[in-house]
């Protein structure tokens, strides 16, 4: 019986070198996301993150509308971004070491949640 290499190394050849058995870690955790939106800016610094955070928000946002969260022709309050750094602030802090858009995104359509198929509008 002659066994052929050729799979074997085409499966080691599609295992990168140093491959991590961890997930690629968020942008974005729910720590830095709730600091940075609660703080209130004494410096520039924390300007600047606020500014960061509610960018991620709307990129986030924009990236899901529709999928993940859907206004349905509600119209989006711009303090968004504040109430879901509010509602996680309320979250156990191991919850808040994850990621800041999964967390965002949960609170987010639980506001404006997409319809299910087969219901109406």
């Amino acid at each position: 019986m002659e066994v052929s290499l050729c799979p074997l190394i085409l499966l080691l050849a599609l295992v990168p070198l140093g491959a991590s058995a961890e997930p690629h870690p968020p942008a974005m955790t729910g720590e830095q996301f709730v600091r940075d939106m609660v703080a209130m800016p004494k410096n520039d610094l924390a300007s600047l993150r606020r500014e960061r955070a509610m960018g991620y928000m709307d990129g986030l946002l924009d990236g899901t509308v529709g999928v993940r969260w859907c206004p349905n022709g509600q119209p989006v309050a711009h303090e968004l971004s504040y109430e879901a750094a509010e509602q996680m602030k309320r979250l156990p802090p191991h919850q808040l070491t994850g990621s800041a858009a999964e967390l965002a995104l949960s609170m987010v359509s639980k506001i404006y949640p997409c319809p299910t198929p087969g219901s109406k509008p």
